[in-house]
């Protein structure tokens, strides 16, 4: 055994207090590092001497401790906690999708308020029903024809918006896949990184580090599986096909028709199982929330201009006009039907020919208009099982209850996520108390092997200076 192995053994201890008073310092430089994760120096005892083995020295049972040294810097993270974290983001990111866009209808329909479309319903009804007191009086056939004409510019108004939100959903789909596509192309870089490092033998936390953060964020846009490879690498998929192989990325696009829309592979075109995320909530939203409105509205325009014109058409107007629909027809292919909803030409162009009495030269008799004026408590929609109004309260009351059922899960999801992020924080975060007594540890363990580095060398100035003299 050499004179200077006790040196060996304080150099081991100064080199390894030093590397974790560096990864200490790394911890706090990083602790406000968004997705940084803690790291710990892991220490133990260097082989002894001698080793065993079969031209060890003979001379005595006994073997003598080398000191210490840092085998590692380990990284330290709870992948149950990232499962969970990533199950609860995409269902969160859902449902905040889905929060968005019905809050958004809401503003559509402007639900109650004077410009809503059943306070403009109940005042059409309420024109019909003061026409059928007064047929003569020019003012109220005026007051009809100008209600009606309110009533209809707000339903082509409101179609509208609904599909300008429609429009505003596909972009946003459009910029969430780009973003996917992005994310893969950084999860295959950041995948070749660590498996060149791991290759070495060394542990690339920072690396994996960015890896995690990219997942994250990627299981807010669609629940993604993983499968960790023996290399270092991720595997990513979505569905049950493969979004990042190692060192490959397979992009999506999206792909948005009139009718429906769809997230496809690009290398074969087929559909992609979009499951959760705000990507399916917006898919949802352009296929089928949406779409559910505008028929809704549809079917109201069906009901309402078949209905009065029916009765229409067999009234008579101040003229002795008969046979005039009051709203212009919709043919077969004027689709969507919201959007022809408007008066007839006869109507606009004279409001005498406003249909209130049920035979020629009866200006004073209302009973068309208050056949019209019924129509307002006759159970016409739906099969004949609701009114108008009815229907148009329970597509509303619709609305509410679906908004109100996103709020509320959006609540309980982001009160979940928010629990497991704490959880994580805990696990994986930096705390800078414990940092600050880890480095007081380090530190002191520091100037002891300083110290018997410093004894070592007394001795050995001794033995080799004044031994002899």
């Amino acid at each position: 055994m050499s004179a200077f192995f006790g040196l060996q053994i304080a150099r081991r201890a100064l080199m390894a207090q030093q590397r974790a008073m560096e990864v200490t310092g790394h911890n706090i430089a990083n602790a406000n590092t968004p997705g940084f994760s803690r790291q710990q120096a892991l220490m133990a005892t260097a082989a002894p001497f001698p080793y065993p083995a079969a031209n060890a020295p003979a001379g005595g049972a006994w073997q003598l401790g080398s000191g210490v040294e840092v085998t590692a810097i380990r990284r330290v993270r709870d992948s149950f906690l990232d499962y969970q974290f990533r199950t609860a983001t995409h269902s969160l990111g859902y449902w905040e999708a889905s929060r968005e866009v019905l809050s958004q209808v809401e503003m559509t329909f402007l639900e109650p308020s004077e410009n809503g479309l059943a306070n403009l319903l109940s005042e059409f009804w309420g024109a019909w029903q003061e026409l059928s007191k007064n047929p003569e009086s020019m003012p109220v056939r005026v007051s009809l024809r100008e209600k009606a004409r309110s009533l209809t510019d707000t339903v082509r108004l409101m179609y509208s918006n609904i599909e300008d939100l429609r429009q505003g959903v596909a972009l946003d789909m459009a910029s969430k896949v780009a973003e996917v596509n992005a994310l893969a192309g950084q999860l295959v870089d950041l995948n070749r990184q660590i498996v060149r490092v791991s290759a070495l033998g060394q542990h690339p936390n920072d690396l994996l580090d960015q890896r995690d953060l990219l997942l994250d964020r990627l299981s807010r846009r669609m629940s993604i599986t993983l499968a960790y490879k023996p290399n270092g690498a991720v595997e990513v998929y979505a569905g049950n096909r493969v979004l990042v192989q190692e060192a490959q990325a397979f992009t999506l696009r999206a792909e948005v028709g009139t009718v429906t829309a769809s997230i496809n592979w690009e290398r074969n075109g087929h559909p992609a199982d979009i499951r959760d995320g705000d990507l399916r909530a917006l898919l949802d939203a352009y296929n089928t929330l949406l779409p559910g409105y505008q028929e809704g509205l549809n079917e109201l325009v069906r009901g309402l201009a078949a209905e009065v014109n029916t009765e229409h058409r067999g009234g008579y107007g101040l003229n002795n006009a008969t046979g005039i629909d009051f709203f212009a027809p919709i043919a077969a292919g004027d689709v969507p039907e919201a959007l022809f909803f408007r008066l007839s030409d006869q109507v606009l162009a004279d409001v005498n020919n406003i249909a209130a009495a049920a035979g020629a030269d009866r200006p004073g008799d209302g009973s068309v208009a208050l056949e019209i004026a019924r129509l307002r408590a006759g159970l016409t929609m739906q099969g004949g099982t609701v009114t108008f109004e009815s229907y148009y309260q329970n597509l509303i009351a619709r609305m509410g209850t679906e908004g109100e059922e996103a709020g509320r899960l959006v609540n309980l999801q982001g009160q979940l996520v928010k629990a497991l992020e704490i959880r994580r924080e805990e696990a994986a975060g930096v705390s800078l108390d414990e940092e600050m007594l880890n480095l007081v540890q380090f530190q002191h363990a520091y100037q002891a092997a300083a110290r018997f580095a410093s004894q070592m060398d007394e001795m050995l100035d001794v033995l080799i200076n004044r031994a002899f003299r």
